[in-house]
C-alpha cells in the first residue's frame, strides 16, 4: 500500500505542475485528492509504530483474556496522542494555492 501511496503522490506532483497557474479552480480540486492518501499514509505510519501493540491486543481477544487493561490502555493513549493528535481540518495557509505551489517547485 505504500507504493501505491507513493505513486499517487508522484501523480499528484505531476499533475500539479502541470496546471496553469491561471487555473484555480483546477488547483483547488486537486488539492483536495491528495488528502485522503496522506491521512492512509499517517494512518499506515502509526500502525507501523504501534504492531506490537496491536498484536497483544490481537491475543488477548484470541486467548480471552480480558483483564489486560494495560496494554488496552496504552494501545488508546497512543491513537489519541500519536494518530488523532496529527489529523487536522484544512489550513488557510498549508492548504492554499500559493503553498502547494512552493512545495512542488522547491
Amino acid at each position: 500500500s505504500k507504493y501505491y501511496i507513493q505513486y499517487a503522490k508522484d501523480q499528484f506532483f505531476l499533475h500539479w505542475s502541470q496546471l496553469s497557474r491561471l487555473n484555480e479552480y483546477g488547483r483547488r480540486t486537486t488539492i483536495q485528492l491528495i488528502q485522503p492518501y496522506y491521512e492512509l499514509d499517517q494512518f499506515l505510519v502509526f500502525i507501523e509504530q504501534n504492531l506490537f501493540l496491536l498484536k497483544i491486543l490481537e491475543n488477548r481477544y484470541l486467548t480471552n483474556n480480558q483483564d489486560d487493561l494495560i496494554t488496552r490502555d496504552l494501545f488508546l493513549e497512543r491513537i489519541q496522542k500519536d494518530l488523532l493528535s496529527q489529523w487536522k481540518l484544512p489550513d488557510v495557509i498549508r492548504s492554499s494555492i500559493s503553498t502547494w505551489d512552493d512545495i512542488v517547485t522547491n
